[in-house]
């Protein structure tokens, strides 16, 4: 057949449309896939850290770090870093700070005094201080990490409190002095000592300075070092008209021992290994006890089937596919066209991770922005395969109307996580949130989905409708009708609704513990050790408990008549979405029981749905395509 112009027009279209957009983002948002290279320091070069946004894990809102009383950069003028699509979602905000180090001195300094605390002030540190908010730095791309000793156990957080509550006076108090302790490696480069930054950790006090005695200094002024937690030194209480003063000191600590290649090891979460391995047998015990079961289950039936001709099971796959489309026949092809097209961004994103292009520990946000990018040129399986299954519902021969099934895969989806994205932005924009997007944010997402995701889609669907249609059709010759068997004709014994029900759980059970540590990285900022290959693993058991759930439930409707197969397979396996969003709900009430405010609710809730429905677009997808092939190769097998 001839081909007409059109995909090369599409595809000329796209890449310049993309190289004009990417051009005029140079000095904008940009899409980083590299790591950070290494960074070589001489003996008293100035280093300064970085501040990011103030985050809580009471709360889903955050908020900049100069929107507190503290002390800003030596020349007031407050720089932001490049910022990426990621970080721009993710509500990072990340600025210089007046923090400075000299390499392996160590000192203690002055920065500033604040003058004495207004009653909005003092009231907005000690909410807060309430809600749990820490102050987040990073010094040479490594984030700040606090380790609190109890017993024989180190656990680390990354931050550090911006202030807290004691239960003795019934008082807040402000963290105004900072002891850091920096880990450098020493390293030979070209006949000259250098030095890397390999640890930044941080011990938090509050200390009431004498600031008659410290208001005559400048800031980076030396001061005498402060012992934390002294019985010399009194908390800085935060009140009404108290005048606060901000100290630091600073420490180095060579560790050659440790490499600079390996600096994040200590960011890693190594308590939970045995678990996490644990959960993959787990699963893989439970995807070899679903394979027994179907096994024994199509070794007393399925034979016996296939030897007379298996009637029924051609009946059943040729009556759903030629009936006369529908709504809910277009509907069905546009969900899973956007099933594929999220578990291709899925798998694209985590083999990126494995071969490290991409690292999801230390430039989470540049994950952010790539798993946008795969998603948008994702679009080309899924219009490839909402196209195909239109045709399997029109006949292989008549295409009429490809193109409005292509555009419906293309904006469908994308108008509904787009509509819960604006609502989730106005409660961050009602309560001053970081994480509120600026507009400029809606018009790059637009204009990527417009240059490159809709055409991407239609060069897939376009692909699907030019294929020739094989000589072998699905049709099965019409005397099959005539010949059902009898035996398969059994009542139906479980209600469809039940049936899907409980079909979702054998997925969800091979992935649960995974979502624990899923969740756990997003909501409480947990680094794992081999996290790549923790989601990997799961992505593929996934895969596999759906495609069997849902090729024995189809199998099982086709033998009781119920020629909507289609749906209860998507849906079989699709319910895992809806245990994921249950779980989701759990682990708020359990997990993140401390999070505070009906917005912060709200907005998890809201991220919980995203999740949810791709999780059940995804596994529906995987599950009646499976389903299909199966029945399709029985009824194949079935003429012969």
């Amino acid at each position: 057949m001839d081909i007409p112009p059109f995909p090369i027009l599409a595809i000329l279209y796209t890449v310049i449309a993309s190289l004009v957009f990417n051009l005029h983002l140079c000095n904008g948002i940009y899409f980083p896939l590299v790591h950070q290279k290494h960074k070589y320091y001489s003996k008293h070069d100035e280093i300064y850290a970085k501040v990011n946004t103030l985050t809580s894990i009471a709360s889903t809102l955050s908020f900049d770090y100069y929107s507190l009383p503290c002390c800003k950069p030596k020349e007031e003028i407050i720089q932001s870093r490049e910022e990426n699509l990621g970080m721009l979602l993710m509500g990072k905000r990340i600025r210089n700070s007046p923090y400075r180090f000299r390499m392996n001195t160590s000192e203690s300094l002055y920065l500033c005094t604040w003058h004495p605390l207004s009653k909005e002030e003092a009231n907005m540190l000690v909410q807060m201080s309430h809600d749990l908010y820490q102050t987040n730095m990073i010094l040479d791309g490594l984030p700040v990490l606090r380790i609190i000793g109890v017993g024989d156990v180190q656990i680390k957080f990354m931050g550090f409190p911006l202030g807290y509550y004691s239960t003795l006076d019934f008082n807040y108090y402000i963290v105004n002095h900072l002891k850091f302790r920096i880990l450098i490696h020493s390293i030979d480069v070209d006949g000259a000592l250098k030095m890397e930054v390999v640890g930044f950790e941080v011990v938090p006090c509050s200390i009431k300075h004498d600031h008659r005695a410290i208001s005559q200094l400048q800031m980076h002024d030396r001061i005498n070092h402060s012992i934390c937690e002294s019985p010399e030194h009194e908390p800085q209480v935060i009140l009404e008209n108290e005048t606060v003063s901000f100290t630091y000191q600073v420490e180095f600590v060579e560790k050659n021992e440790l490499r600079w290649s390996s600096r994040w090891d200590a960011y890693l979460q190594d308590e939970p290994e045995q678990l996490r391995w644990f959960s993959i047998l787990n699963s893989l015990l439970t995807i070899s006890l679903l394979a027994g079961f179907l096994l024994f289950k199509f070794s007393r039936t399925l034979w016996k089937e296939l030897s007379r001709g298996l009637p029924l099971m051609s009946q059943g796959v040729t009556r759903w596919w030629h009936k006369e489309p529908s709504c809910y026949s277009i509907l069905f092809c546009v969900m899973v066209a956007n099933g594929i097209q999220l578990s291709c961004t899925a798998a694209a994103t985590i083999m990126f991770t494995l071969i490290g292009l991409v690292s999801p520990i230390s430039q989470g946000d540049f994950l952010i922005t790539a798993s946008i990018v795969f998603y948008f040129f994702s679009g080309i399986p899924a219009g490839y395969v909402s196209v195909w299954l239109w045709r399997r519902f029109k006949g292989r021969e008549n295409c009429e109307g490809w193109r409005s099934v292509t555009w419906s895969t293309s904006y469908l989806f994308n108008a509904i996580i787009f509509t819960i994205f604006v609502t989730m932005n106005m409660i961050h924009v009602a309560n001053g949130s970081t994480r509120a997007v600026p507009a400029s944010v809606y018009w790059t997402l637009l204009s990527l989905w417009l240059f490159i995701s809709l055409p991407c889609t239609f060069i897939g669907g376009f692909i699907a409708a030019s294929i020739p249609s094989s000589s072998s059709s699905s049709s099965v010759s019409s005397d099959l009708y005539s010949n059902i068997i009898q035996n398969n004709n059994h009542a139906r014994s479980i209600k469809t609704w039940l049936t899907v029900l409980m079909a979702g759980l054998i997925p969800f059970s091979t992935i649960f513990i995974e979502l624990f540590f899923f969740l756990s990285s997003i909501w409480l900022e947990r680094r794992f050790n081999d996290y790549g290959l923790l989601l990997l693993m799961a992505l593929l058991m996934l895969a596999i408990a759906c495609s069997a759930v849902s090729a024995g439930i189809a199998y099982r409707c086709v033998c009781t008549e119920d020629w909507g197969w289609c749906w209860t397979s998507f849906f079989a396996s699709g319910s895992t979405g809806l245990y994921v969003f249950i779980y989701s709900v759990y682990y708020l009430a359990i997990d993140l029981r401390w999070l505070n405010g009906p917005a912060s609710t709200s907005i998890y809730i809201g991220y919980s749905l995203i999740l949810a429905l791709c999780v059940m677009l995804s596994t529906g997808a995987i599950g009646s395509l499976a389903a299909f092939s199966f029945l399709q190769y029985l009824s194949t097998y079935a003429k012969f």
